[in-house]
C-alpha cells in the first residue's frame, strides 16, 4: 500500500500560510528519514522570485544528512526555535540552491515538526530583504509551535484516512474475488486485484499437486505463459518454505534471504527485491501459496502489507475452494448431459443427426441475436436433450412406420412435460427446463402444453422451436417424405406470427438464405 500524502499536503499549505503572516520569501519542510537524512517534503515561495512548480520539481528528491543541515538542536529538542542571521547561517546544499533562485538568504527561522509524538522534521522560513522584526520573530515562534501541534494532528488524521481507504480497498478486493466461477478466471482475478492493491511488480499463485510439488497455476506479466505449468519441488524457495510451515513470510530484501531461489528471476528477467508470501489454506490443509513481489528498485513490503495479505489469502482460499467445487460440479453436469444424450441416441438411431442439426441452428441464431455465453450454453444443452422423454415413449409409437393415430399423437405431445418432469429431479437443470417444456408453444397461443403466446414463451424456447421444426420438416419420417429446405423455409415464412415469433422467423430466413444462397 502506498503512504498517504495527506499530512504532507497540509504542511505544504501551512508553509504558505505562515509565509504570508510573517512576510517570508520562501519556506521548506524537511522530514527526517530512516537513514538519518532530511528530505524536502513541502516547499513554497513568494512571487516574483520563482515559479513554485519549477522549484518543487527541482528539489522534490533532495536529501541532506542531518549532520550537515545545522539543525541538530531543533531535532533533538534542545531548541524550540532557531533564528540565524547573516554570517551565522550555515551554508547547506539546499539553502545554497534556494539562494541561487530567490537571492542571498539573510535570515533563517526554524521550528520542529511533530509526527508520532516525536520531532520528525523542521520548518524553515527564509528572508532575503533584511532581518525579520522582533514582533515577526515572536509571531513565527508562536505559529511555528502551533504548526508542530497541528502537523501531528494532521499526520494522525492522514494515517486514519489511509487505514480507512485500505479497509475499503480490502473489502472491494475480497468482494471482487469472492464469487465462484471457473478456476482460471478466479485465479486471474486474484492476481489482478493483488497487483493493484499492493502496488506490486509481480504475483504468482502456486497450488500443490498429489506429489507435493507446487505448480504455477497463475502468473502475472508477459512471462506468464512461460511460467505456467512449471513446478517447484517441496520446500524449494520462499514459497516452498511457506507451504511447508503454513506461515506467512515477509522478506524485505531477498539478497539477505537464504531460501530465496533466483531460478524464476532468470525466467522473468526481473530482479526481485522484496517478497511477501502467504499460504492458501482450506480448513487446516495448505493447498498452495500466493506470492507477491516488488522489484529491487521499489519500496520493500512492510509488516502492514503482510497482515493485509493474510486477510486476502484467506478469502482467496475460500474462493479457490468454491471454484474447485464449481469445476467438479460442472464436470459432473457435463458428464450427466453426455450420458443422457447417449441414452437418447441408443433409443432412436436417427436422433443424433437431428440433434446435431438443431444445435447448430440454435447456435447460429443465438450468436446472431448476441446472446450471452451462459444463454448460448443453456440453449445448446436444451437442444441436446429436448427429447429425453423418448426414453419413456413406447417403441410401438417411436418406431411406427405408418402415420400415428390421434391417441398416439396425444401421447407424443406430452413429451415436453414428461421431459421436464424427468429433469426436475436434478436442480442443475432448473434453467434448462422452461426451454424444453415450452419449445412446442406457438406464438399465437395455439401450441402445447399450456397454450402460451408471444412474450409468455421464453425467448430460448422460441429459438429452439424454429430450429427443431425446420430440422423435423427436412428429415424423412417412416410415414412421410422430407421437405426440401426451400419448402420448409416457405412454411416458416407462412407461419411467421402464427407458430413462430416474426423477429426470430425473419432472422432464421436471412440466416438460411446466407447459408444456402441458391436455395
Amino acid at each position: 500500500m502506498g503512504e498517504s500524502k495527506g499530512g504532507y499536503d497540509f504542511l505544504d499549505k501551512a508553509v504558505g500560510v505562515v509565509m504570508d503572516i510573517i512576510g517570508a520569501d520562501a519556506g521548506v519542510v524537511l522530514m527526517r528519514e530512516k537513514d538519518n537524512t532530511l528530505k524536502i517534503t513541502a516547499l513554497r515561495a513568494q512571487a516574483p522570485y520563482l515559479e513554485e512548480k519549477k522549484l518543487k520539481k527541482e528539489f522534490e528528491n533532495i536529501t541532506i544528512p542531518v549532520s550537515k543541515a545545522g539543525v541538530e538542536k531543533i531535532l533533538d529538542g534542545t531548541e524550540a526555535i532557531s533564528i540565524k542571521e547573516g554570517n551565522n547561517i550555515k551554508e547547506t546544499s539546499y539553502r545554497i540552491a534556494i539562494s541561487d533562485v530567490i537571492g542571498k538568504i539573510d535570515m533563517v527561522c526554524a521550528v520542529p515538526v511533530i509526527k508520532d509524538d516525536r520531532i520528525s522534521g523542521i520548518l524553515e522560513l527564509y528572508n532575503i530583504m533584511g532581518s525579520f522584526t522582533k514582533d515577526k520573530k515572536e509571531a513565527f515562534a508562536s505559529i511555528g509551535g502551533q504548526l508542530g501541534v497541528y502537523s501531528e494532528l494532521f499526520f494522525r488524521l492522514s494515517a486514519l484516512k489511509n487505514q480507512a481507504n485500505t479497509l475499503r480497498q480490502m473489502v472491494s478486493v475480497t468482494e471482487a474475488i469472492s464469487s465462484p466461477s471457473q478456476m482460471g478466471a478466479v485465479l486471474e482475478m486474484i492476481i489482478k486485484n493483488s497487483l493493484d492493491f499492493f502496488t506490486a511488480d509481480g504475483c504468482s499463485i502456486l497450488l500443490k499437486d498429489r506429489n507435493g510439488r507446487l505448480n504455477f497455476e497463475a502468473v502475472s506479466g508477459d512471462k506468464s505463459d512461460t511460467l505456467k505449468g512449471k513446478t517447484l519441488e517441496p520446500g524449494e524457495g520462499i514459497v516452498g518454505e511457506v507451504v511447508q510451515t503454513g506461515e506467512v513470510k515477509l522478506v524485505a530484501d531477498v539478497s539477505e534471504e537464504g531460501k530465496f531461489s533466483s531460478r524464476i528471476d532468470g525466467i522473468t528477467h526481473m530482479e526481485t527485491g522484496s517478497v511477501i508470501c502467504s499460504p492458501l489454506k482450506i480448513a487446516d490443509q495448505t493447498i498452495g501459496a500466493i506470492e507477491i513481489i516488488r522489484a529491487k528498485s521499489a519500496r520493500p513490503f512492510s509488516e502492514e502489507d503482510t497482515g493485509l495479505l493474510v486477510i486476502l489469502a484467506a478469502q482467496a482460499s475460500i474462493t479457490i475452494d468454491k471454484a474447485r467445487m464449481y469445476s467438479m460440479k460442472d464436470r459432473w453436469f457435463n458428464s450427466t448431459i453426455y450420458l443422457l444424450v447417449k441414452m437418447i441416441n441408443a433409443k432412436d438411431k436417427k436422433f443424433p443427426e437431428h440433434t446435431d442439426k438443431v444445435r447448430e441452428l440454435c447456435r447460429l441464431m443465438g450468436e446472431k441475436l448476441e446472446l450471452e455465453s451462459e444463454q448460448l450454453q443453456r440453449l445448446d444443452i436444451a437442444a441436446s436433450i429436448q427429447n429425453i422423454a423418448k426414453l419413456i415413449i413406447p417403441d410401438r409409437i417411436l418406431k411406427k412406420e405408418t402415420e400415428l393415430s390421434p391417441e398416439e399423437w396425444e401421447e407424443v405431445r406430452e413429451h415436453p412435460v414428461k421431459s421436464s418432469e424427468i429433469l426436475e429431479t436434478l436442480d442443475e437443470f432448473r434453467d434448462i427446463i422452461p426451454i424444453i417444456k415450452y419449445h412446442h408453444e406457438k406464438y399465437d397461443g395455439t401450441g402445447y402444453p399450456e397454450g402460451l403466446r408471444e412474450g409468455e414463451i421464453p425467448e430460448l424456447a422460441r429459438i429452439l422451436n424454429i430450429a427443431d421444426s425446420f430440422t423435423a420438416m427436412t428429415s424423412e419420417r417412416p410415414y412421410r417424405k422430407a421437405m426440401s429446405p426451400k419448402e420448409a423455409l416457405e412454411n416458416i415464412r407462412a407461419q411467421s406470427g402464427k407458430q413462430y415469433e416474426p423477429k426470430i422467423a425473419d432472422l432464421f430466413l436471412k440466416l438460411m438464405d446466407k447459408e444456402n444462397p441458391k436455395g
